[in-house]
């Protein structure tokens, strides 16, 4: 599967195009995740599908690249593009999620990425999205639909986590690596590789 394919069905499936409303837009932020603090790249909101994936895909080489879990919307004008906000962090600026999700660390779980992939495909209820990011797995549970109660969000991810063994990646705000990304924490950079996907991919 190709790195574009790979962010297709990544994106598709995160974000079904009937599922946005007017001013919603993905976020792709680009950081050295190297150092602590992160060192901060490029960051950009899009309301389509693939502008987003076009950008992400070219800053792969140089960059960590993730994608903003919750569709952004700014509070103020009602639209990312315009948005005016000096900060643009935080919850305010989530205006629905489409899915909850845990992030699984190799070394936290005790357990490689194909025994965190076996554990979470052996579920009753499987994730409609399985990223693999490098050195971990993320897992996606996809809504019937879009929620705007961030708070069930973040006690469902809760759990998600206690069952787990997860990071506490919990938070509406969160980012997360994009599939057909690259993973530079290491040299050689890892591959942040798409494994389960049940939607759609979209058009690039």
């Amino acid at each position: 599967m190709s790195t574009m394919t790979e962010g297709a069905f990544h994106l598709g499936t995160l974000f079904p195009a009937n599922a946005w409303q007017p001013g919603e837009a993905i976020e792709i932020r680009c950081l050295d995740a190297s150092c602590v603090p992160a060192g901060r790249g490029p960051r950009r909101f899009f309301g389509n599908h693939a502008e987003a994936l076009s950008f992400a895909l070219a800053q792969r080489e140089a960059w960590d690249v993730f994608v903003g879990v919750g569709l952004r919307r700014c509070p103020k004008t009602g639209d990312m593009r315009t948005c005016r906000c000096t900060v643009k962090g935080g919850n305010a600026h989530i205006s629905r999620l489409t899915a909850a999700y845990v992030d699984l660390d190799v070394g936290k779980a005790g357990a490689t990425v194909d025994e965190i992939v076996d554990r979470l495909m052996g579920e009753r209820l499987q994730p409609a999205i399985i990223v693999a990011s490098g050195r971990g797995v993320h897992g996606y549970w996809t809504f019937d639909e879009p929620t705007a109660d961030l708070e069930l969000v973040r006690r469902i991810n809760q759990g998600l986590r206690d069952r787990f063994g997860g990071d506490n990646a919990v938070d509406p705000a969160r980012i997360l690596r994009l599939a057909g990304t690259l993973h530079h924490k290491q040299a050689p950079a890892l591959p942040v590789r798409l494994i389960r996907a049940v939607g759609e991919a979209v058009a690039a």
